[in-house]
């Protein structure tokens, strides 16, 4: 039996553990017919293994016992955090305060005398396994609740990773593995159907000489502030990213070339009468864009990417210039 299983058996586990065949067999007698599955150890040796296999639902427990006394074994029982809380009835001849005082000490719930009465014992167990399913529905009830709330917060911990992952950390933009999934997402249907797609490879002019002149803060700063002037000359529908550096594509579905050259000259205007100041310096860029659309020859959304670099790589010749 899997330990797990006792919460859910139909009939609680009653571990009886008494070292005469006597004493076994009138607690056996007085439980057997009651909805009870019974265990019987003859030993404290086996009844520490047996509770540890099945965590029963109560323990009856013999105190006088030759190899380990009932006081170690209720002792035992509650050293393993698995067993801890099972209730142990101990079934004892001994009347003495000092003797039961001790075995409250050792962890005892309660305690019956020998001879016992049958309907005590009955009314007795019967009100302690009752309680004790009751706790561990309530324990597995709170349990799961734990778990699917741990589950939540690693699913939800997984989509932020996930969103991550697909994000460029500097500019918030698609980072390039995001960008080239989001492209084939889009190029595969424009392909087939024969609809328009565009992009734009921007790139911004003498950046190497805004990072020697300022410092790598600065051209972060820059970079970040491109990123954000993308952001407000496009559209919903249209996926902008940054490639590293700062090269960027924006991704422009069901557009042709003349207005994504439109497109461009608009952007590239608004960075050329842009002012950014960075540490108290006025700093003027401009920005060269290469053009491109999607044409039969094209099997791949990198085949756009690159057809629009090499109109890039020509704007950049004049520098301030779309292509």
């Amino acid at each position: 039996m899997k330990k797990t299983d006792t919460l859910y058996k139909s009939k609680p586990v009653i571990l009886v553990v008494d070292d005469t065949l006597t004493g076994r067999h009138a607690i056996v007698s007085a439980l057997e017919g009651k909805e009870y599955e019974l265990s019987l150890a003859s030993n404290g040796m086996e009844a520490l293994s047996l509770a540890t296999r099945l965590e029963p639902d109560v323990i009856l427990l013999d105190v006088m016992m030759p190899d380990l006394s009932g006081y170690d074994v209720c002792r035992q029982i509650r050293s393993n955090p698995s067993l801890r809380e099972v209730p142990i009835l101990m079934v004892t001849s001994l009347a003495d305060r000092e003797e039961r005082l001790r075995g409250i000490a050792s962890g005892a719930d309660d305690f019956i005398s020998k001879p016992f009465d049958p309907m005590e014992l009955n009314a007795r167990v019967r009100n302690i396994t009752r309680l004790n399913r009751y706790r561990k529905l309530r324990d597995g009830n709170r349990q799961l609740i734990s778990m699917k709330r741990d589950l939540a917060i690693l699913e939800n911990k997984k989509v932020h990773l996930q969103k991550l992952a697909m994000v460029d950390d500097l500019t918030k933009l698609h980072n390039r593995r995001s960008l080239l999934r989001k492209g084939r997402d889009e190029f595969d249907p424009a392909k087939r159907y024969e609809t328009n797609l565009s992009a734009l490879m921007i790139d911004i002019d003498k950046f190497k000489s805004i990072n020697d002149t300022f410092g790598h803060r600065v051209g972060s700063f820059i970079i970040k502030s491109l990123a954000i002037e993308l952001k407000g000359n496009l559209r919903s529908m249209d996926i902008a990213g940054r490639l590293g550096g700062d090269e960027f594509c924006v991704l422009l579905p069901h557009t042709s070339l003349n207005f994504a050259l439109t497109l461009a000259e608009r952007l590239r205007k608004s960075i050329e009468t842009r002012v950014f100041t960075a540490k108290k310096t006025a700093i003027n860029i401009t920005i060269s864009v290469g053009a491109s659309t999607l044409s039969p020859s094209m099997n791949n959304v990198m085949d756009l990417m690159e057809s629009a670099d090499v109109a890039l790589y020509k704007a950049k010749v004049r520098r301030n210039s779309v292509a």
